[in-house]
């Protein structure tokens, strides 16, 4: 076999660098575990074999053991970038104690190359057997052609440690010098290209289906995350169509759709969100503030946006709010989330009424009926119109309440309640600022004192005939005993009056009062209006 063992060297040492060269590329590209150390172990590999080039002009410490160190070194290093592919921890006195002997043997045989070389090849054997049994631990963990391109190339390599440690035990390795020819010789280089192509190509091969796997794992994982989120969950790319959904928007759309067990139009993936929000803008605010807030995020003007609105359906009032946001930092897509916050609604509905609505009649309070009278008397402000305040106090309630206890008296209050709110009009107040005391407040009554004030008497007059009816009690409902109840309970009523002219809410309320007393005092079950003069003339009562 004529084959020039220099030029062998040479092409040895071209390959190893041009094959590091496009790993160390791959692993700036990819940043992929194992990949930077394995680059690394090519170019230890090249080195090695251009200083074997150069063992006829550099001395022997520095060529021979340098080489043969960087050798099993790089060995060495590809099983630490394979322990750090698998993400397990490297027993490294087992992988670099071979170079440690690989540095003591060629140190103390310079003149030994035939032992040199049978030493040489059982400890880089070892170390490719090393290597291979690695390989064959992980083989279920990496599943792929890659190991099996890595095994090919490891199984060469300790087919030719084996041949060079056996060629030289059987005096088949007839050389002088390193670079004499030897078909044995020349057949170790061509099997040691074919490891270095094999090895490189199965890295890049494994890493690549790693990758894949994780990706499959990841997508698995983000999707797990995303069905076990109870919000509806949509991804729109850079035209509004949604090209992802979670679970929970795939049930929602089934539960209100109007086929059984189908989802609801207009849903699913494909549909442009976008066109859906437009074409329901023009018969809904929430719609357009959807359409122009997911916009803002597709088109990188805003950073996120969110809204809250109703969504009522026949048997269900139910509020929804929405948040968009953009799905990364450089991609135009979003994420529109949809949570359901119909709990939230009704208790802050509960809180609020709890706050400014009195609990057993579900009138307005003290709290909202201030309210209410300073828009009152803002508006009679601007239209120079009059209100009026009506305090009105029943007259044998407590009677009531101690013969047949709360729970009747109860029931009483709620009918009184019932009967004022169908006295007075929708623009009226009704509120419970007592036991027993109750207060209307009457808007938008005529500019004209005189006829205001006979409008709030009509309205008054009405009132208490209405409270002067017999109560037709269910004892069963409100106390121990099964019988019907009738009582009878008149109310008296004092008026007072307010215009545009600037007065305290506590005036109007204590003149209302001071006239509720007026009437309580001239025998009950009458009205009396307050007018601005001294009290004991100032009072008319009907």
């Amino acid at each position: 076999m004529d084959i020039h063992i220099p030029t062998l060297f040479l092409t040895l040492t071209a390959a190893s660098t041009v094959l590091a060269l496009a790993l160390a590329f791959v692993a700036f590209r990819s940043r992929r575990d194992g990949m930077p150390l394995w680059a690394l172990a090519i170019a230890c590999h090249a080195l090695a074999y251009l200083l074997f080039s150069l063992r006829d002009q550099a001395p022997y410490i520095f060529t021979v053991v340098g080489a043969n160190f960087l050798l099993t070194a790089s060995l060495a290093i590809f099983g630490e970038g394979l322990y750090q592919f698998h993400q397990r921890r490297p027993p490294r006195l087992v992988l670099w104690l071979p170079v440690a002997l690989s540095l003591g043997v060629t140190a103390s045989l310079p003149d030994n190359l035939e032992g040199r070389i049978f030493l040489s090849g059982i400890i880089n054997g070892w170390q490719g057997l090393l290597l291979l049994a690695l390989i064959l631990r992980q083989r279920q963990a990496t599943r792929g052609r890659g190991q099996y391109l890595l095994m090919a190339g490891f199984a060469t390599m300790l087919a030719l440690s084996a041949l060079r440690s056996g060629a030289t035990a059987l005096g088949k390795m007839d050389i002088a010098t390193l670079t004499a020819t030897n078909p044995v010789q020349a057949l170790s280089f061509m099997a040691t290209l074919a490891t270095l192509i094999l090895v490189a190509v199965g890295v890049v091969v494994m890493t690549k289906e790693q990758a894949e796997v994780r990706l499959v794992h990841n997508q698995a994982f983000s999707r797990g995350i995303l069905n076990a989120i109870i919000s509806e969950i949509a991804v729109l790319d850079h035209r509004g169509v949604i090209i992802e959904v979670n679970d929970a928007w795939q049930r929602f759309a089934i539960a209100n759709s109007s086929v059984p067990g189908t989802p609801a139009p207009a849903t699913g993936l494909g549909t442009n969100y976008l066109e859906i929000c437009d074409s329901a803008a023009s018969q809904s605010a929430a719609a357009t503030s959807a359409r122009d807030g997911i916009r803002q995020i597709l088109d990188g003007s805003a950073t996120n946006f969110s809204m809250e609105y109703d969504c009522h359906c026949p048997h269900q009032q139910r509020w929804f709010m929405m948040t968009v946001a953009p799905l990364g930092t450089h991609s135009r897509m979003a994420v529109v989330v949809h949570t359901d916050i119909t709990e939230r609604i009704l208790a802050e509905q509960r809180i609020r009424a709890m706050a400014y609505h009195d609990p057993l009649t579900k009138l307005p309070n003290r709290s909202l009926l201030a309210d209410r009278l300073a828009q009152a008397q803002a508006g009679n402000r601007r239209s120079g119109r009059h209100g009026a305040l009506m305090f009105l106090d029943l007259d044998n309630f407590k009677a009531l309440n101690d013969r047949h206890g709360h729970a009747l008296g109860d029931l009483l209050l709620m009918e009184v309640a019932r009967r004022l709110k169908e006295c007075v009009r929708e623009a009226d107040t009704v509120a419970r600022v007592g036991g027993d005391e109750f207060v209307v407040m009457l808007n938008s009554l005529n500019s004209d004192l005189a006829v205001a004030e006979k409008e709030a008497a009509t309205i008054a007059e009405t009132v208490r005939q209405a409270l002067a009816q017999p109560y037709h009690l269910d004892g069963e409902t409100g106390s121990l005993t099964a019988a019907k109840i009738t009582h009878n309970c008149t109310v008296s009523i004092g008026v007072a009056l307010f215009g545009s002219v600037e007065i305290s809410q506590d005036d109007i309320l204590h003149r209302g009062d001071q006239a509720m007393y007026l009437a309580k005092d001239g025998g009950r079950n009458r009205v009396c209006f307050y007018r601005d003069m001294p009290l004991e003339s100032a009072e008319s009562c009907g």
